[in-house]
C-alpha cells in the first residue's frame, strides 16, 4: 500500500492506491462494486495444536506440550513472521502442574513448518526448568486477560501488541532476542484498540482493533514502520466525498461497520481474493463471521457464518455441548459449561489458492476443551455486496 498525506488540521485527508494485486479475471465488476464472500465446502479440523491428548480422537496430539513444554493447554495463538520463522501468541496458560485450572500467563511458541496443511509443528519457549517461559513486559502485570495480541518484524526486533489492565488497554512492547525478554515501548490505547490485528502493508503498518471487550465494532489505523516506536498513529475517521479521512485522535476513530460484538478479530490482505477479509467472532452469533473490502476502510461486505459449532461439526465431537449427553471431551470437573468458539486468527502467510479462491488456514479457540483448534476452509470473493 502506498499512501501519500496531505494534513488538514486536525485531520488527515489520505489519497491511497493499493496496488496488491489486480482484480481476478471474471470478477472485475464484482471487484469493483465491492464482492461479498462465499464459503466452499465446510470447515475441516486438521488437528488440536494444545496439549497432550485430542480428546475426540483419541490419539496423542502433534505438539505434545505438556510433556514438551508443561503446559498443560492454552488459548489464541496470533501469529506472525520474524527471523524466518512463524511466532505464535498464546493468551492464558495452564501449566501441567495445575491440572485443568485456568491461570493467568501467556505463552510464545516459533514453528519452521512451511505449510499447515497437515499440521504444525511447534517450539514453545521454554525457561531453564524446560517449563514454557511466560513473556514478561515490565510495566504489563499479565494477569487474566492480559495476553499477547499480534506483532510484527521490524528493522530486526520483534513488536508485539499486550492488551493490558484486564483487557481495557494496549500496550507496544518490543524483543530483539526473540521473544525471550521484553521492554515495554509505549501505552497504546485504552478506548478502541485494545484488541488488535496488525497487517504489514510494507512502508505502512495496517492496524485493526476493538474496544469494549466482545461489545465493539471494528476500527482502523495506521503507522508509518519507521514511526513504530515514537510516531504518530493515523486513525480511519470516516469519509468525505467518498474519500477517506485520518485524525490523530484516537477518539475520532470511527468505526468500519456496525456490529457491536466484536472482541478478537484477525484481518489480512488476500491477493487471490483482491481484498481484505475480517474474521472475528460474535458472542451474538455463536461462531465465526467473516467480510471482505476492496480497501481497509471498506465498503464491507454483509458479514457470512464462516463456522458454527453445531452445521461444522464442532459440537458433541471436539467441542462439549454442556448439559446434552453427546460428548465426553470436556475438562475435568466442567461437564455443564459449553465449549464456544472464539479467537479466529488466520495463520500468518499461509494462504494458498488462485485468483477469486482461497485456501484459508487459521487457529480457532474452543473454550471447552479449553484448547487451540487448526482450521481450513476455502473461501471466494464473488457477487456484489452492499457494504458494510
Amino acid at each position: 500500500m502506498r499512501t501519500s498525506i496531505t494534513l488538514l488540521a486536525p485531520v488527515l485527508t489520505v489519497v491511497s492506491a493499493c496496488d496488491l494485486g489486480a482484480a481476478p479475471a471474471g470478477l472485475e465488476e464484482a471487484a469493483a462494486g465491492g464482492a461479498g464472500l462465499v464459503r466452499l465446502g465446510g470447515v475441516d479440523r486438521i488437528e488440536q495444536l494444545t496439549g497432550d491428548f485430542d480428546r475426540e480422537r483419541g490419539v496423542p496430539t502433534r505438539n505434545q506440550t505438556g510433556q514438551r513444554a508443561g503446559l498443560w493447554n492454552t488459548d489464541l495463538g496470533a501469529s506472525f513472521m520474524h527471523g524466518g520463522l512463524r511466532y505464535y501468541l498464546f493468551g492464558d496458560s495452564i501449566p501441567t502442574a495445575a491440572g485443568s485450572k485456568i491461570e493467568c500467563g501467556d505463552a510464545i511458541a516459533v514453528s519452521s513448518d512451511p505449510d499447515p496443511a497437515d499440521g504444525i509443528d511447534l517450539r514453545f519457549l521454554t525457561g531453564g526448568d524446560g517449563s514454557y517461559l511466560e513473556p514478561n513486559v515490565p510495566g504489563i502485570s499479565h494477569g487474566c486477560f492480559e495476553v499477547p495480541l499480534d506483532g510484527v518484524s521490524v528493522a530486526g526486533a520483534m513488536y508485539v501488541w499486550f492488551s493490558t489492565g484486564g483487557m481495557t488497554g494496549s500496550a507496544l512492547a518490543r524483543s530483539t532476542d526473540g521473544g525471550y525478554g521484553f521492554e515495554l515501548v509505549r501505552q497504546f490505547s485504552t478506548d478502541k484498540f485494545v484488541n488488535v490485528s496488525i497487517e504489514d502493508a510494507g512502508d505502512e503498518l495496517v492496524l485493526f482493533g476493538s474496544g469494549a471487550y466482545r461489545a465493539s465494532s471494528p476500527y482502523l489505523a495506521m503507522i508509518e514502520r519507521g514511526d513504530l516506536e515514537t510516531g504518530e498513529v493515523w486513525y480511519y475517521a470516516g469519509l468525505v466525498d467518498g474519500a477517506p479521512i485520518f485524525s490523530l485522535s484516537e477518539a475520532d476513530a470511527a468505526p468500519l461497520f456496525e456490529q457491536s460484538c466484536i472482541g478478537e478479530l484477525s484481518v489480512h490482505y488476500s491477493r487471490n481474493l483482491s481484498g481484505w477479509v475480517a474474521l472475528y467472532n460474535c458472542d451474538a452469533t455463536g461462531g465465526i463471521a467473516a467480510r471482505v473490502a476492496d480497501q481497509p476502510w471498506g465498503p464491507w461486505s454483509e458479514p457470512i457464518a464462516l463456522y458454527d459449532g453445531w452445521r461444522d461439526g464442532g459440537y458433541c465431537h471436539y467441542m462439549h455441548a454442556g448439559s446434552n449427553d453427546c460428548d465426553q471431551v470436556n475438562d475435568p470437573g466442567r461437564e455443564t459449561e459449553w465449549g464456544g468458539v472464539y479467537a479466529p486468527y488466520v495463520v500468518e502467510d499461509s494462504e494458498q489458492g488462485e485468483p477469486g479462491r482461497e485456501v484459508l488456514y487459521f487457529v480457532m479457540s474452543v473454550w471447552n476443551p479449553y484448547a487451540v483448534m487448526l482450521m481450513r476452509t476455502e473461501i471466494a470473493r464473488i457477487g456484489e455486496a452492499p457494504g458494510g
